[in-house]
């Protein structure tokens, strides 16, 4: 089932390429090239008001719990993720053959080349080099939408390092 998993089930939409244009695509990424990946599991409504609550809480002087913040262990128990999600997530990647996965607090990295990647998420990823500035690596990033089974699509936020580009600080001539 591993690699022809993904062809033959129902997927869905998670977010579609930003396109920013100080960032211009170099063409296809090379296909053995290494990517890290995180699967960010979504919040439910509870969860994101429990964690907003604490950072209000710790923020205002007139509470009792000011400065008193979290650890990043108290903070993975306030957002993790259903065992149900977390179970049908790493199904999926086992299903897809993808070994490695590790769960931190809210999300799922995994290390997969760019076949993998596009594979898995039945999309295209290329290489993208900021157009002024030269000083600054390239960066892969999906060229069309990605896409995941709608088994596991209830459970995803989003799949990071794929369609955001990141902000750069101008740098003005001395």
């Amino acid at each position: 089932a591993a690699l022809g998993a993904t062809m033959n089930t129902p997927r869905m939409q998670i977010e579609p390429p930003s396109r920013q244009s100080e960032w211009i695509s170099s063409g296809r990424a090379s296909p053995g090239m290494p990517i890290r990946l995180h699967v960010l599991f979504k919040k439910t409504a509870a969860q994101r008001f429990a964690l907003e609550a604490t950072l209000l809480k710790v923020s205002d002087p007139d509470s009792a719990s000011y400065a008193r913040y979290l650890s990043r262990d108290a903070i993975d128990a306030l957002i993790e993720p259903a065992a149900e999600a977390k179970e049908a997530v790493l199904r999926w990647l086992e299903d897809e053959g993808i070994e490695g996965a590790a769960i931190v607090g809210d999300l799922v990295s995994i290390n997969v080349s760019v076949t993998r990647a596009e594979t898995l998420l039945s999309t295209e990823l290329h290489q993208y080099r900021h157009l002024e500035r030269k000083d600054v690596p390239s960066i892969v990033r999906a060229a069309t939408p990605y896409t995941v089974p709608s088994r596991v699509a209830t459970f995803i936020s989003l799949v990071s390092e794929l369609v955001h580009f990141p902000s750069l600080p101008i740098v003005l001539p001395v």
